[in-house]
């Protein structure tokens, strides 16, 4: 279920939903790709669970499946453990803001 909501303390409106994704993160072998899952999206970033501890100031490639696949290269903009011992919950800014009309 997809929920819209909006926040006086938010520059764009949230939409809440889970959708699979890969963050893709630098290492000094390359590149390595981690499952993850959204919380909440909006066209300026997301709030993301994945297993990868992520700091922030990071860098990373947020990349979505489906029927518009999507790379988004993004910046933690926060970061704490989430609901599990084996996730943790990510803000993230998207570097250049989603398209909608895309």
């Amino acid at each position: 279920m997809v929920e819209k909501a909006q926040s006086s303390t938010r520059r764009g409106g949230r939409i809440y939903a889970a959708i699979p994704v890969e963050v893709v993160v630098d290492s000094e072998g390359g590149k390595i790709s981690y499952p993850g899952s959204t919380v909440d999206f909006s066209t300026l970033g997301a709030r993301i669970q994945t297993e990868v501890t992520l700091m922030p100031g990071q860098q990373v490639n947020v990349i979505w499946q489906g029927q518009t696949p999507r790379s988004l290269q993004s910046r933690v903009v926060w970061s704490n453990a989430g609901r599990s011992e084996r996730r943790s919950e990510v803000g993230l800014q998207f570097l250049r803001p989603l398209d909608v009309a895309a």
